[in-house]
């Protein structure tokens, strides 16, 4: 059990700092799987992905099969990171190569000084090889915060500005010639399940681990104020961050909130407290597909039994745009 215990202790810490950019990557540095010659696939070690040998994928009860991988090239899109359109950003005059990222909606090859722009990390939006940023760039989920579609007052549609799903406005959604109508979506629901999908990783949730109660405020990629960067990656499962609060209004610390959910872990009903006012709630399921929009307008309940074991994701949005988050977990 000690044993047990310190292994996954290492591997919060694993999760909290290395490299992890959805649901199926992570970095396997500090894993050790055993002595044995057996192979187990490609997976990501210090940053690159690498041929794993040993035992079994399962160590100490945690089973890390999904962070295997069948080839070299399959671990590489796996472990790609967002996809976010460079247009704009000015990398420098120097001649190195970063790599392949989306400039006017083309996945091109970038040179600059460093992915990092006024103290920004756009590394990454920069991909290896030119075949990874497009197969990650194809899912259509494009944060279009550098494009300028104009001053008409015409709907475009919704889009991804700066993580954010916003109504955009515009004249057309074409600019120099690229369209960008693929990149914009009918509803805030669409374009959240696909903000959720690169933002949100259940995996690496570990309620069980013990943030320091420090106030080192990060903005999550879910527009959410989390207290440090240990509880935005444990309780959260959050992979894309800014250092500091999130700038927009309405946004709730995830520590602080009235709004409160219980049971959790819960095999059939929970209960919503703390709502005395118009509220729309939405769940989601772990891979971002949403089962279920309500409107309340005070306590309520809501009803799991249905649904099958694993984590969902409760968003609550009341009248003054107020946004709370709530992982919860289902049992048999």
């Amino acid at each position: 059990m000690l044993k047990r215990t310190i292994l996954l202790f290492f591997f919060s810490i694993l999760i909290s700092t290395g490299y992890s950019q959805n649901n199926s990557c992570i970095d396997l540095m500090w894993i050790d799987f055993g002595p044995c010659d057996a192979f187990l696939g490609f997976g990501m070690v210090d940053g690159e992905c690498t041929e794993i040998s040993g035992c079994s994928m399962v160590v100490n009860g945690f089973d890390f099969g999904p962070y295997f991988h069948e080839t070299a090239e399959a671990c590489e899109i796996a472990c790609a990171g967002g996809c976010m359109d460079l247009y704009g950003i000015d990398f420098g005059l120097c001649d190195m190569f970063m790599g392949f990222g989306v400039i006017n909606g083309e996945c091109v090859g970038i040179t600059g000084c460093g992915p990092i722009v006024d103290s920004v990390d756009y590394g990454a939006y920069i991909h290896q090889t030119l075949e990874i940023c497009e197969a990650v760039c194809a899912a259509h989920c494009l944060d279009m915060a550098n494009l300028d579609f104009g001053d008409c007052t015409m709907a475009l549609g919704v889009g991804l500005i700066n993580g954010t799903c916003i109504a955009i406005s515009g004249c057309s959604w074409e600019i120099n010639g690229v369209d960008y109508q693929n990149y914009f979506f009918e509803s805030i629901a669409e374009c959240e399940s696909c903000i959720n999908t690169l933002c949100v990783v259940p995996e690496i949730i570990n309620s069980d681990v013990l943030c320091p109660e420090i106030y080192d405020p990060v903005c999550g990629c879910d527009n959410i104020t989390y207290n440090n960067l240990c509880e935005a990656r444990n309780y959260g499962g959050i992979i894309h961050w800014t250092d500091g609060a999130c700038s927009a209004t309405g946004i709730k610390d995830i520590t602080s909130e009235k709004i409160s959910i219980y049971p959790n872990p819960t095999k059939g009903l929970i209960h919503l407290t703390g709502i005395n006012k118009e509220t729309s709630v939405f769940i989601y399921d772990f891979s971002a597909k949403l089962m279920l929009t309500k409107e309340i307008y005070n306590d309520t309940e809501i009803d799991f039994s249905t649904y099958k074991p694993g984590i969902y994701f409760i968003k609550i949005i009341d009248r003054e745009k107020n946004n709370y988050q709530f992982k919860i977990i289902k049992t048999e």
